[in-house]
C-alpha cells in the first residue's frame, strides 16, 4: 500500500509519521558514550587544591622564618651558606712570581694587613681573612683586592674515637686563638690601646686548654703526633708576637700575620 493510499484510509497526517520514524530511528542508533571532560576537570581541580596548599604552607614557613628568626630569611641563608667553619675566605693578591710577591707583602705588611704568602696552585700574598664572604668582598672591594674562598679540613674523624673528645678541645682552644687575634686586630684598628695583657691572656689559656692533649699524646699514632706539632707552633708564634715599642700599622700586621698563618696551618 502506497503511503498517501494510506493516509487517506487512516487520516494520518505527515508529523505523525515522520515522528514515528524519528522515534524508530532513534532507538536503532548506537549509544555514544559519556563525555569525560568533566572527569578532567575534576582531577585539574584537584591538582590546583593540592597545589595552592602546599604554597600556602611554604608562605607560612616563610612568613615564620622572616617574623621570628633573627636576620630573617637572608639571615637564614647566611648561616647555612656563610658560616661553616671548615670555609674561609681569604683576601689576596694574585702575583706571578715570588720576587713581586716579597715586595707586595712588604708593602701589604707597612699598611697593617697581614703580607702572608700562600701557595695553592697560584701564589697569593693574603692580606686578610675573614669567616663571611660579605666581610672579605667588602674589603676587597674597597681596597682594590680581591677574596677566594679556603675549605679546611675537619681533623676530628681522623683519630681514635676514644681521643676525639680532647682532640675536639684542641680544635676549638686553635679557632679561638685565632678568632681571639682576628679580633684584637679589628679592635686595636679603631682604638689605640694596650693589647700586651690581652695577648698574654691569651697565651696562657690556650696552653691551659691544650696541656691535657700535650701530656697525653700517644707517640706511636702519626695524628696525634702532627696535631702536638701543631699545638707546638701556635705556642711558638703566639710567643714570638713582638707588640711592644711598634707602630700601629706594625702591630696591626703581626696580629693579622698570626692569624692567618695559624688558619692555614
Amino acid at each position: 500500500m502506497l503511503y498517501k493510499d494510506f493516509k487517506k484510509m487512516y487520516d494520518v497526517s505527515d508529523s505523525v509519521y515522520n515522528d514515528h520514524i524519528e522515534i524508530e530511528d532513534a532507538r536503532t542508533q548506537p549509544i555514544k558514550d559519556t563525555p569525560k571532560q568533566n572527569v578532567k576537570k575534576s582531577k585539574k581541580r584537584g591538582v590546583f587544591i593540592a597545589l595552592f596548599i602546599v604554597l600556602s604552607i611554604v608562605f607560612a614557613c616563610l612568613l615564620y622564618v622572616e617574623v621570628f628568626i633573627d636576620g630573617g630569611i637572608a639571615g637564614l641563608f647566611k648561616k647555612i651558606s656563610k658560616e661553616d667553619p671548615s670555609v674561609i675566605y681569604l683576601v689576596v693578591e694574585k702575583c706571578e712570581n715570588k720576587n713581586d710577591a716579597v715586595t707586595l707583602s712588604d708593602n701589604v705588611r707597612a699598611k697593617g694587613g697581614a703580607g702572608y704568602l700562600y701557595f695553592n696552585g697560584d701564589l697569593f700574598v693574603v692580606v686578610a681573612y675573614f669567616k663571611d664572604d660579605t666581610s672579605a668582598e667588602k674589603v676587597a672591594e674597597k681596597n682594590g683586592y680581591d677574596y677566594i674562598s679556603v675549605f679546611l679540613d675537619n681533623q676530628i674523624n681522623d683519630f681514635d674515637i676514644s681521643k676525639r673528645s680532647a682532640v675536639e678541645k684542641v680544635l676549638t682552644a686553635n679557632d679561638k686563638v685565632i678568632n681571639s687575634l682576628n679580633e684584637l686586630a679589628n679592635e686595636y684598628q679603631l682604638n689605640d690601646v694596650s693589647i700586651s695583657d690581652s695577648i698574654k691572656n691569651i697565651i696562657d689559656t690556650y696552653e691551659k686548654e691544650t696541656k691535657d692533649f700535650s701530656d697525653k699524646a700517644n707517640e706511636s699514632d702519626l695524628k696525634e703526633m702532627q696535631l702536638l706539632s701543631k699545638i707546638k707552633c701556635f705556642n711558638k708564634t703566639l710567643r714570638s708576637l713582638s707588640v711592644d715599642n711598634l707602630s700601629k700599622a706594625s702591630l696591626l700586621s703581626e696580629l693579622r700575620y698570626a692569624s692567618v698563618a695559624l688558619v692555614l696551618m
